[in-house]
């Protein structure tokens, strides 16, 4: 079945759901947070340069990931941020066409991406889409110049 990504202008247009569950199901906050910081306004993806994106197949989201912006000083740094595929959906491409699409939006605005995970299989995935560790923090654990 065809796999769709494109941008959520409007997150209360579609249903996360069952991401939001099985997220949870797994020991995973950070789509609990994604839907509340985006209720209550601290995180909509809708600064200058950034994005929520959703993977859609059959009507249905089955993966979801933004864009945020980080300024310092000159430099402006782009943030993946709230990646979620859902279970049945993970080796299928959804996770790949979704982050394809966060990098392609990303070049439009920055130089560099940046990302922290503590998931094992997300590092090799990171890995695979060109990302380096980085060891300097806490905060960032991969990097990819565009």
């Amino acid at each position: 079945m065809k796999i769709t990504v494109c941008v959520a202008s409007d997150l209360n247009e579609y249903d996360l759901t069952a991401l939001l569950h099985q997220s949870m199901a797994e020991g995973y906050r950070h789509i609990s947070r994604l839907v509340n910081d985006y209720a209550d306004d601290s995180n909509r993806f809708d600064r200058l340069g950034e994005a929520l994106f959703v993977a859609i197949r059959s009507g249905s989201v089955i993966a979801v990931g933004g864009l945020n912006m980080e300024v310092e000083g000159d430099i402006r740094t782009g943030r993946v941020r709230r990646v979620y595929v859902a279970r049945d959906c993970r080796r299928l491409g959804a996770g790949r066409l979704l982050m394809e699409a966060i990098i392609d939006f990303a070049r439009l605005n920055t130089r560099i991406l940046t990302l922290r995970t503590s998931n094992p299989a997300a590092d090799l995935f990171y890995r695979s889409l060109g990302f380096e560790p980085e060891s300097t923090g806490e905060r960032i654990t991969h990097r990819l110049l565009l």
